[in-house]
């Protein structure tokens, strides 16, 4: 039985390998932002973009009167990414305005982030296949590629565990998720009902940042210092830069652990003249689960409530030119 579980083992990591190699040879994150790009710089209208983890998908820019290129959402998700795409999309695109980029309680010790659901994918890929003049690889990149990916799942064995479940899943056609507690359906029409024991669970697994990287204050300081080069960046062009949290439930604050959220309210206090807005405290979100499709994910109406009011904050009344 234990030469049986072996072998499966083995099996099992050859197959994440090969999987991860050919992620390189076939990169179809980075063929769906190539083309994002590629439609952003050619829509002379747009004045804004967006950038950060999933969490960026809370703003409706139709609510926000801005014709606005998203990279949200995992085209863009750690702050070398950012300033990656920047320096990219600046010098073509003279009529930037505004950056909208978000802030997420784990983000001051993220580079080169896996995605919330336990995918340990390589999301520089999609970067360098669409920009193919950064160096493909960079120090930065494989040190957190080891240090914020492969040693959290090492450590953490339940994570691991259930990313080796899903994985036999998927192989055997079994539907029953181990990983995925808590599906997310962007478009779901589905009234999310808060469950105490899933939002544990999702705050579990973004933990995983902090457990391999908490105490290492030359990330925290790495991270740091792109930020403030992406903030010079931006103003060099005139362009507003807009830090922002976006509401998320109650319970995904309460579950995650004080002292990470004071880390990310310390990293915002080191920028200097900073314009940030958090909402992770605003009682006319955090407390109406309507307005959410997941812990940390506000749904479609809750997007556009939030974009309205943040719309009202930043005084956006200005008419947007058509295509």
């Amino acid at each position: 039985m234990k030469k049986f579980l072996l072998k499966i083992s083995l099996l099992l990591s050859l197959f994440l390998i090969c999987t991860h190699i050919l992620m390189y040879i076939f990169p179809f994150s980075g063929k769906r932002l190539k083309t994002n790009i590629e439609k952003t710089i050619e829509n002379d209208s747009i004045i804004a973009l967006s950038f950060g983890t999933s969490h960026a998908e809370a703003l409706n820019f139709e609510m926000l009167n801005l014709r606005c290129g998203e990279f949200g959402g995992g085209g863009a998700g750690d702050f070398s990414e950012i300033k990656y795409l920047l320096e990219y999309l600046l010098p073509k695109m003279k009529n930037i305005r505004y950056c909208f980029i978000s802030l997420s309680y784990f983000q001051p010790y993220i580079n080169n982030n896996f995605a919330s659901g336990g995918d340990m994918a390589d999301t520089r890929i999609g970067i360098y296949f669409a920009i193919p003049q950064f160096s493909m690889i960079q120090k930065e990149d494989i040190n957190n590629f080891l240090a914020g990916k492969l040693a959290p799942y090492i450590a953490e064995k339940e994570i691991l565990a259930n990313y080796v479940t899903e994985l036999i899943n998927k192989l055997t056609g079994n539907q029953n998720s181990t990983i995925f507690l808590q599906k997310d359906n962007i478009n779901s029409t589905k009234k999310w009902i808060p469950d105490s024991l899933v939002v544990k669970s999702r705050v579990k697994t973004h933990l995983l940042y902090y457990k391999s990287l908490e105490n290492c204050s030359e990330m925290f300081n790495f991270n740091l210092q792109k930020v403030k080069e992406i903030v010079s960046l931006l103003k060099k062009r005139n362009c507003r830069v807009i830090f922002y949290t976006p509401p998320y439930y109650f319970w995904y604050t309460k579950y995650f652990p004080q002292h990470y959220i004071k880390d990310m309210e310390n990293f915002v206090g080191k920028i200097e003249q900073i314009e940030y807005y958090n909402f992770t405290k605003d009682s006319s979100f955090i407390f109406h689960s309507e307005y959410f499709r997941d812990s940390d994910h506000l749904n479609e109406f809750g997007e556009k409530v939030f974009s309205k009011k943040l719309r009202n904050l930043l005084k956006l009344y200005f008419k947007i030119k058509s295509n």
